[in-house]
């Protein structure tokens, strides 16, 4: 794994640790563009009314493009972690109201978690 794709999950993981949404996963997100880090996102009970999941909750992904600038993040690289409940990394590819949302900001790489724990490139 390159030393960038490393930092990406890494600074993702400690965005999913400020999650505190008791007894669900914790999910985090980190939003870079070359070198620079844009922004930190992770999941809460928190709302927004541009949120398209079904209770507008704050996603991971979702909460870390809030407040950044559409010309900053187009042609991004986003990373997303998610730990269990039980501590352990997991599965952590966007849902579908994500990825639109990813789509749309014109972000161009998503690293995530796959099954085995493998970072897999999302295809856009």
């Amino acid at each position: 794994m390159s030393r960038s794709i490393d930092r990406g999950i890494k600074y993702a993981l400690k965005a999913a640790n400020f999650s505190s949404v008791p007894g669900r996963n914790k999910v985090g997100a980190a939003l870079f563009k070359g070198k620079s880090l844009l922004s930190l996102g992770w999941n809460s009970e928190k709302t927004h009314p541009q949120s398209t999941t079904r209770y507008h909750k704050h996603h991971a992904e979702f909460d870390c493009l809030i407040g950044t600038r559409k010309d900053d993040v187009v042609g991004a690289t986003l990373f997303v972690v998610r730990i269990t409940r039980k501590g352990s990394l997991g599965i952590s590819k966007p849902c579908e109201h994500c990825e639109k949302v990813i789509r749309a900001a014109g972000i161009r790489k998503v690293y995530y978690l796959d099954v085995d724990g493998n970072v897999t490139l999302m295809r856009l």
